[in-house]
C-alpha cells in the first residue's frame, strides 16, 4: 500500500471503455480494494482463507485480488476458459 500512498492522485490503471480511457488512481485503487476487503471480512474471510477468483481480463479482477490480500487471504486466479471440472478440481485443492 506504500504505492498508493506515495502516488495518490496518478494513474494507477487506465482501460479502454469504448472510444475513450477510464483513469482509476492509486488512491480511488485503495479505496475500492478496501472496500473489497471489508466486504469479503463482513463474509468471515479471512486469514487462512482462499478465494477464488474467476473473471475476464480486467481491472476488478487487480482490485479483488488486492482486496483478497487485505482481507488476509489468498486469492486463487481462476481462468474463464477452464472446464467446471477443472475449476472443481482447483477449488478442491484449495478450499476455496
Amino acid at each position: 500500500m506504500a504505492t498508493c500512498d506515495a502516488n495518490g492522485g496518478k494513474p494507477a490503471l487506465v482501460v479502454k471503455e469504448g472510444d475513450g480511457f477510464t483513469t482509476l488512481t492509486w488512491a480511488e485503487y485503495r479505496r475500492i480494494a478496501s472496500v473489497v476487503a471489508m466486504g469479503l471480512a463482513g463474509l468471515g474471510v479471512g486469514r487462512g482463507d482462499f478465494v477464488a477468483l474467476m473473471m475476464a481480463n480486467r481491472p476488478e479482477h487487480v482490485i479483488a485480488d488486492i482486496g483478497t490480500l487485505l482481507a488476509g487471504a489468498t486469492p486463487v486466479s481462476v481462468y474463464n476458459t477452464l472446464t467446471a471440472e477443472q475449476v472443481g478440481y482447483i477449488a478442491g485443492n484449495c478450499d476455496a
